[in-house]
């Protein structure tokens, strides 16, 4: 039953195609034309014009918006579904469902996020970032950016965690006995050799292997449905500021936006008890 009711909304949501040229048939004639050609259709006594049609379509995602306008009878379903909305809304209103506690307060708190948003949005774009501040914070924060050449074997769960380890285990072992790499590179699921910055490894991961020394085995480390044992090939060295100047700017942005919102935090007086969170 729910399911079909959906399928009803959908359909008055999505258009109602030949109905609707049933019900325009039916009605032709109760109205005199607009003389205004901009017009495209009328509810009750509000006009929806061919200008309000390309400003709701503008706000669809590309690939939906160009979908729409790529012929004059999809354009015309999406009229469809516009007006419906609005006749659903209308009667809503009618009927006093926006006056509804559940509603009033979803509205809060879709207002609540609408302009916590647009703050957000004049903030980022009063935001100025110097290049003294971003080489300042490359300095500061050099073991950020660092990057070091690795080889892995790696092994996959599957079906049999268990043995998965088991196998995993006797890799890291005779690998840090000194048994050639290409050997057990043949007998694990996958084997790389790759540059990898911070980040790549969850963080104990990372820094187990960033601590390491050139040549060092780390492992088993269990990462996900993986099993990977990490030889250290070189590093870790410090990335080129060029190569992350961009991940500089978005931490300093986000550190400015960070200060700004602690500053608010402080105006408005939040207090958090964060013990009885864990009663």
């Amino acid at each position: 039953m729910r399911f079909l009711m959906f399928l009803t909304v959908c359909f008055l949501l999505a258009g109602c195609g030949d109905m609707d040229k049933f019900q325009e048939g039916r009605k032709e004639g109760a109205r005199p034309v607009p003389k205004n050609p901009e017009v495209v259709a009328v509810v009750d006594e509000e006009e929806i014009t061919m200008g309000d049609l390309d400003a709701a379509l503008a706000k669809l995602p590309y690939n939906q918006k160009k979908l729409y306008e790529s012929s004059p009878d999809r354009k015309a379903a999406y009229l469809d579904a516009l007006i419906n909305q609005r006749v659903l809304s209308s009667e809503a209103e009618k009927m006093g469902i926006d006056r509804r506690e559940d509603i009033l307060l979803k509205t809060e708190s879709y207002k609540r996020q609408l302009v916590g948003q647009a703050l957000a949005q004049e903030i980022l774009s009063g935001i100025d970032v110097s290049d003294d501040e971003l080489k300042k914070y490359y300095e500061k924060n050099g073991k950020e950016f660092e990057s070091v050449k690795i080889s892995s074997l790696i092994v996959r769960k599957g079906a049999d965690g268990a043995a998965a380890s088991e196998k995993a285990e006797s890799l890291a072992g005779r690998a840090k006995a000194g048994e050639p790499w290409e050997n057990l590179a043949a007998e694990a699921d996958d084997s790389r050799s790759e540059d990898i910055s911070r980040g790549f490894f969850p963080p104990g991961i990372e820094d187990e292997i960033f601590a390491a020394k050139e040549g060092e085995i780390s492992g088993p480390l269990e990462v996900g449905n993986e099993f990977y044992i990490i030889k250290l090939d070189k590093g870790p060295e410090p990335v080129p500021f060029g190569e992350v100047s961009r991940k500089i700017e978005a931490a300093v942005v986000n550190e400015k936006v960070l200060e700004y919102v602690e500053g608010l935090r402080d105006k408005w007086g939040v207090v958090v008890y964060k013990e009885r969170l864990e009663e």
